[in-house]
């Protein structure tokens, strides 16, 4: 019975980084037929966009945690004898 294949949507970033790796390494054999190396640069298109969604998403994560804890952060006044602490501009 053939291996059930996941969507590339419903991989996380590592088993799509490594499909991606394994269909480069199959792109390189020189014994496939014009058909074959289409099927699997298509699946490799595949497998890097979801790396790059991924990454995204993480990445906006990222920004909007940073922003959100930015935000209240204070610092010290140097300008003032008695350095009171002020919000971050």
């Amino acid at each position: 019975m053939p291996k059930k294949v996941q969507p590339a949507a419903d991989l996380t970033y590592n088993e799509a980084h490594t499909a991606l790796q394994l269909t480069l390494a199959a792109l390189q054999a020189s014994d496939l037929d014009v058909e074959e190396l289409t099927d699997l640069y298509r699946q490799a298109r595949t497998y890097l966009e979801r790396c790059d969604t991924v990454l995204s998403a993480i990445e906006q994560e990222v920004l909007l945690w940073d922003d959100a804890h930015q935000g209240g952060a204070l610092v010290a006044d140097g300008g003032s004898e008695d350095s009171k602490l002020r919000p971050s501009p």
